[in-house]
């Protein structure tokens, strides 16, 4: 038998190997095994056992149900010891939360030596319970302008790990870090509004009012960024100069309120818009005067809200879908005779509208209601209001309902 028979794999294109491989993504135990085989196979499936990586130092992590394989951190000591593996990774999240009574916090400065070998990162997810705590995993040098970077990252988000955490960043460390990333396109921050020294002073009325907006970043940091997931700060400060697409508002107690003309240019650029349920917790954002910059808006997510809420989305000329949320889980009736008007009224009045989705009780396997325009609607000849602009609901996943607003994800 021939050397090529004994090893059959060479028959095959790799490409071919790596699309079949490509549907183990998710299965880790199968990609050990599969890298056992032979050297061929190792090297491939060892590619995507390393693609993406966890560090959780929470054994009762929330993300446990979402599918992160339980031995992650073990793979992490992996990388820690063999830098070489580190170059498979694209895909990094971070987890740091507050220690326990009596323990000592999560050594992060640990990880530095990994995360500074994964040159060819794109994703970096890091929830910290403290505004200073994610500056461990890097080089901040007051010498230095920026800290020393190896990646080049796609997506950052620096998030609160406990939800009431208003701020995950400062304002001069994450302009220190942006200035490193080029080729960033969505960013997950919140900033806060007690530096004095990064707002700008307004008088009005000959009185001096401070924290009325935030100083932009530099048209230098993030050039590409086109997706902002933040609170008013963050938005204030990375919106300007810049041509963000996607808008995913955080509310933040600590919020300013007033205008928000300053940014009437970069709203004008919006294509989605994701509003929070502020509750007590934050400030509303100012959606009445929003509303006449937003022009080329198409797609709006809101959470628990209903249509009476949203008679300023009527004067959003190029509105396509609109989305309701409804994190309280207040158990709405399914396809009730109300929101048939209520949805009718809205293909009425909005020409461009194309759906409208409204969530139910997520008890249900599809708990989106989606209703969508029928395009021969007609009305009734006596001038009597009609239905025929809205067709029987569809019943969908909210992963359809993604896949629609966020195609570019």
């Amino acid at each position: 038998m021939s050397a090529v028979d004994e090893n059959p794999y060479h028959l095959l294109p790799p490409e071919l190997i790596a699309a079949i491989l490509d549907n183990l993504i998710d299965d880790y135990r199968a990609l050990f095994n599969v890298g056992l085989a032979n050297k061929l196979m190792h090297d491939m499936s060892r590619r995507l056992l390393y693609r993406t990586m966890y560090s959780i130092f929470n054994a009762q992590s929330k993300n446990r149900k979402a599918g992160i394989p339980r031995n992650s951190n073990r793979a992490v000591l992996s990388v820690l010891k063999n830098l070489n593996l580190a170059s498979y990774v694209l895909e990094y999240t971070i987890e740091d939360p507050a220690p326990l009574f009596g323990q000592s916090p999560s050594p992060l400065q640990s990880l530095r030596r990994g995360l500074h070998a994964m040159v060819n990162l794109r994703h970096l997810t890091i929830e910290t319970y403290s505004p200073e705590r994610w500056k461990l995993l890097f080089d901040f040098d007051s010498q230095f302008p920026a800290p020393r970077v190896p990646f080049q990252l796609e997506t950052f988000a620096c998030k609160g790990h406990d939800i009431r955490l208003t701020c995950t960043t400062s304002y001069a460390d994450l302009s220190a870090f942006l200035h490193t990333q080029d080729r960033l396109r969505r960013v997950d921050v919140q900033l806060s509004r007690d530096s004095w020294e990064y707002s700008w002073e307004h008088k009005t009325g000959g009185l001096l009012e401070r924290d009325t907006q935030m100083v932009p970043f530099p048209p230098s940091a993030c050039p590409q960024l086109e997706w902002v997931i933040g609170n008013r700060a963050a938005i204030e400060a990375l919106l300007p100069g810049r041509k963000v697409r996607v808008l995913q508002w955080k509310y933040c107690w600590s919020d300013a309120r007033g205008s928000i003309r300053y940014l009437a240019k970069e709203l004008g650029h919006l294509e989605v818009l994701a509003l929070p349920d502020s509750g007590w917790l934050g400030v509303d954002p100012p959606v009445l005067q929003m509303a006449k910059y937003m022009r080329n808006l198409q797609y709006l997510e809101v959470q628990n809200t209903d249509f009476g809420s949203l008679a300023w989305a009527l004067t959003l000329p190029s509105l396509l879908g609109i989305v309701l949320l409804d994190s309280r889980d207040r158990h709405r009736p399914i396809n009730t005779p109300a929101r048939r008007e209520k949805a009718a009224d809205f293909f009425e009045q909005l020409l461009t509208l194309q759906f409208i989705a409204v969530e139910l009780p997520s008890s249900l396997k599809n708990n989106f209601e989606l209703w969508r325009r029928l395009h021969n609607s007609r009305t009734n000849m006596e001038g009597s209001k009609t239905y025929d602009l809205v067709r029987e609901p569809e019943y969908v996943k909210y992963s359809f309902i993604q896949r629609i607003i966020y195609p570019f994800i």
